[in-house]
């Protein structure tokens, strides 16, 4: 009989309290992560349009000691591999849309700006490149746009 009220008497578990203050630290820890997390993705999508970006001025360096111009180079997406050779992903497949210009012989700019299929808002990562001072020049208003010239 003892051992019965003994075992009755012993309460093994977690009060409401107790389990409170865990969900309350957890939903702490959520909250200071999450920003965290958010930025880390943002900075991961913007290396694809940065690599994509590079891939494309190398590609256009390679047209330009073919012809010794940037006039009239193209970037068509979706399997096309336009006029400097590459092939850029199809607008509805990927995380960015391109656009190259080329406003002289000496100079090209490729934007990339962010799709609709990432739920973009408008952001973009642009490259405005000089072939005869190499200079290369990042800007744009996503925050993922580099800070350094190469």
């Amino acid at each position: 009989m003892r051992k019965i009220r003994d075992l009755l008497k012993r309460r093994d578990g977690f009060t409401l309290l107790e389990l409170l203050m865990v969900v309350i630290i957890v939903g702490i820890l959520a909250a200071l992560a999450l920003p965290v997390y958010t930025g880390m993705v943002e900075r991961a999508r913007s290396a694809e349009a940065v690599t994509m970006l590079g891939t494309i001025k190398t590609a256009m360096e390679v047209y330009w000691l073919q012809g010794n111009t940037y006039v009239g180079t193209t970037i068509v997406p979706g399997g096309n591999t336009g006029t400097i050779g590459i092939d850029i992903p199809a607008d509805n497949s990927t995380l960015w849309n391109y656009i190259l210009g080329s406003t002289d012989a000496d100079t090209f700019a490729v934007t990339a700006t962010r799709s609709t299929l990432s739920r973009g808002d408008g952001t973009t990562i642009r490259l405005q490149y000089r072939h005869s001072t190499h200079a290369a020049v990042w800007d744009g208003t996503h925050p993922g746009v580099p800070r350094f010239a190469g």
